[in-house]
Parts: C-alpha cells; structure tokens; sequence
C-alpha cells in the first residue's frame, strides 16, 4: 500500500516480459490502460479510484490466472472477451457499478475458484452454465439486481445444477430478488440468502442456524434478535389468548346474568300477578260478607227505625 496517485501510464503494463502487477491500495485514477502484457498472470488494481470501463484487451490475456480490479468506480458491462480467459483462478470485480446480465459463456472459466461480483448492478438471470465451473469454491453475488424462480432454470434462478459443485464452499446470494426454493446443498457448504424475501428455504435446510450448514450464516447477535422476537411473540400470544379467555368468561357469565334476571323478573311479575288477584278475591269476599250482615240487620216492615210499632196499629189496638 502507497499513496500513489495520477492516471498509469499507459505502456505502464505493456511490457513483454511483465507477468505480475499489483498497484491496489493507492489513489490511481483514470482509466486501465488498455495496452496490456501478453504474458500477464496476476493484475491487480484494486481499492483504487480507477473509472471507465473494464478494456476488451483482457480477453487477450490466454495466461491470465488473478485478476482484482474491486472497490473502484468502473461503470460497464463486463466485456464478452473476458470469458475467454480459461486460466482464472480468481476474477474480483467487486464494489464497482458494472450492471448488465452474465452470460452463458462464464462457464469457460473451468478452473475459476472464486467470482467475487458482490455489490454492483448486475441484473437478469443466474445462468445454468454456472455447475460447468467445477473448481469453484467461493461464488458471492451479493447486493445486486438478479431475479427470478429458483425451480425454473430458464426463466432466471438459482439453479440446481449450483448444488451439484462439489468443490463449492461458499454460497453468497444475498439482497436480490431471487425467489422459489433454494435448492439443497452439502451441509459443508456455507449459503447466505438473506435479503430475498420471495426465497423459500427448504424444512430440511432449516433445521439449524448455524454456519456450515448450508442454509444460513447466523451470528450470535443475530441469534439473540431471533430469541428475543420469539419471546415477545410468545408472550403477545400468551397475553392474548389469557384475554380472549376472560373475555369468553365475562360474555358468559353476563349472558347467564341476564336470563337470570329475567327469569326473576317473571317471577316477580307473576307473583305481583297473584298477589293482586288474591287482593280482589278477598276485597271482593270481604264485600259480600258485608253486604250479608247488613241484610241481616235491617227492621222489619212494621217497625219503626226505633223499634216501635207504628202509631197507627199502635192505636188500632187502644181503641
């Protein structure tokens, strides 16, 4: 690391005999000369402040086995021509804005150990060539723009054919719009998914959250979060269903309250009902024995209200 700055030269890299360039780490910018070494092995410029595009010349590079041209500001498709270098071992194209789609043609690239094409805008469909790359150990797309159904490998995927690279150990395919199901792989194939919400993680990929076992890479703060969201969750539901019950219980217990109440209010009524008829029964009684006694009362004809006779047989009988 140095702090050289400027634009390389551009016969900087163009001599014959130059087999191994590495000018990362510095403040480098312009373009990458397009001039480049035949003989080249190893070019690396990466952490620097390079810009344009990625030249068509390094499709030329037939001996060309380490290329790392990451975190710069190289705004291209990636060029065809570089999928003609069938000696990659190692292609980081990384933190820059390259967008376009890759092509079948990546399959090539047979002894590529790790693709490094994370944080770019890269867009269209994983193509299937991707299992024909049977030296690959590493592959991270992360942070970019492929879609599509993981069971279709046409219309755009992950494709099976990923699970069947038997050297492949780290799998990184984390915010893009991918979606379907995410095919099985060896549990010593460490898969970070995260970040695409229509992807389906299969139950047998998801017994453990734990690196290495092919379906997540977890940390333990991570883990924390998880326990800690089922705790609340559980106890939200918890709470509820404790509510729901005494809710059940108070309904209950009113709607029971209520017919009570109207069963006494119909008792009382009729025992009202039966008291005021008993009330009439006995005034009504209490008034025939009245009217009785009067009756039996009353003076008879010939009598006077006060017991005498009246005057005139009274005097019929003294004269």
């Amino acid at each position: 690391m140095n702090n050289l700055s400027g634009e390389i030269p551009s016969d900087l890299l163009a001599s014959p005999n130059l087999e191994y360039v590495d000018l990362s780490h510095n403040r480098l910018g312009g373009a990458i000369p397009t001039n480049l070494s035949i003989g080249l092995q190893s070019l690396r410029l990466s952490e620097n402040l390079l810009s344009g595009i990625i030249p068509t010349s390094i499709g030329k590079l037939s001996q060309l086995a380490n290329l790392e041209l990451d975190n710069n500001n190289l705004y291209s498709e990636i060029p065809s021509q570089l999928w003609n270098c069938s000696n990659l071992e190692l292609l980081d194209l990384s933190s820059n804005a390259l967008y376009g789609e890759l092509p079948k043609d990546i399959g090539n690239l047979q002894k590529l150990e790790v693709l490094a094409l994370q944080t770019n805008n890269l867009s269209g469909e994983i193509p299937v060539e991707m299992h024909e790359l049977e030296s690959l150990y590493r592959l991270n797309l992360q942070h970019n723009k492929f879609y599509g159904s993981i069971l279709d490998s046409i219309n755009g995927n992950v494709p099976d054919s990923l699970s069947l690279l038997h050297n492949l150990g780290e799998l990184v395919l984390s915010y893009n719009n991918l979606s379907g199901v995410l095919p099985l792989f060896s549990p010593r194939v460490n898969v970070v998914t995260v970040g695409n919400k229509n992807l389906i993680i299969p139950n047998g990929s998801a017994e453990s959250n734990s690196p290495g076992n092919g379906v997540y890479d977890i940390t333990d703060s991570s883990k924390r979060k998880i326990q800690v969201a089922l705790v609340v969750v559980s106890s939200f539901v918890a709470g509820f269903s404790v509510s729901f019950l005494m809710s059940s219980l108070t309904w209950k217990f009113l709607t029971r309250k209520k017919a009570v109440d109207a069963q006494e209010e119909d008792h009382l009524s009729d025992l009202n009902n039966r008291k005021r008829l008993q009330m009439v029964q006995r005034l009504r009684m209490f008034h025939e024995r009245v009217e009785k006694q009067f009756k039996a009362k009353e003076p008879p004809d010939n009598v006077c209200c006060h017991g005498t006779r009246k005057v005139e047989i009274h005097r019929q009988k003294t004269y």
